[in-house]
């Protein structure tokens, strides 16, 4: 569902532009992620058992996108990327099989947590050259609208010694709310490739705003989970390589600037 309206709000965005125009173009893009959440751990026992003790995990990221230039110097771009936050984490624990002598035996078991987000950036672009030769150096800017699609947990370790601990060490997932959102700064260096063709490499950062944690409602018979402890803030860096397709001007428009 979430992925249909993130695709709907693309083909929105291109049906607002005449499909003709010579500023309309379109690309994708792919590369490496930096997980970098902000995490706050507030227990009153953070000293002696801290709460959070799961190492971010980079990961892959790919998107589509779609821009007007409006000008030698400014564009409009927003875009599909599809993100992946992954977290990481160790148990070490002692296993009592029942069907073999010997007493305990050691087992670790990895924990990999993964949130899985489909982002929709609205980005105002400035192009410090606005070369016409095709060479750019574009910084962007603008709000960055995410919707989380799933979570995934995977067990590395759980085997015919360790299935009977795989409800002792969970699932790991923190409920999180639906949307987030926050803003995205970036850079972009622009070649032409061929043609109507260009390529690009570019740096970006997202900061969320708010908190993404869905704390559940307040109860005096309720215990206290773990994470409502926590304060959770998306925060990551991308560096991606991408290539681009300039819509050619209609000739209609040619026609009509000549004499």
């Amino acid at each position: 569902m979430k992925k249909n309206i993130a695709f709907l709000l693309l083909v929105f965005a291109a049906s607002s532009f005449n499909s003709n125009a010579q500023g309309l173009y379109v690309g994708a893009h792919g590369g490496v992620l930096k997980n970098a959440t902000i995490v706050k751990d507030e227990s009153p026992f953070r000293e002696l058992q801290p709460t959070w003790t799961r190492e971010r995990l980079g990961s892959f990221t790919w998107g589509v996108n779609l821009g007007y230039r409006l000008s030698r110097h400014w564009s409009f771009e927003t875009q599909l990327q599809f993100v992946k936050l992954g977290y990481y984490e160790r148990f070490d624990l002692l296993y009592h099989p029942h069907n073999r002598p010997g007493g305990w035996v050691p087992m670790v078991i990895d924990r990999y947590n993964y949130d899985h987000y489909i982002r929709v950036p609205l980005l105002a672009q400035y192009d410090v050259l606005a070369s016409s030769s095709g060479f750019g150096v574009l910084l962007a800017a603008g709000p960055n609208i995410g919707f989380q699609t799933r979570q995934t947990t995977e067990l590395i370790g759980v085997n015919e010694l360790g299935e009977q601990n795989k409800n002792s060490v969970g699932d790991g997932k923190i409920p999180l709310k639906k949307v987030d959102f926050g803003m995205q700064l970036g850079l972009r260096l622009q070649a032409p490739l061929y043609a109507s063709f260009s390529v690009f490499a570019e740096g970006t950062v997202y900061q969320g705003l708010p908190g993404v944690i869905d704390y559940p409602e307040t109860a005096y018979d309720r215990p206290t989970e773990y994470y409502e402890y926590l304060n959770m803030v998306n925060r990551h860096f991308t560096g991606n390589l991408g290539v681009q397709y300039h819509l050619p001007q209609r000739a209609a428009s040619r026609q009509q600037e000549c004499p």
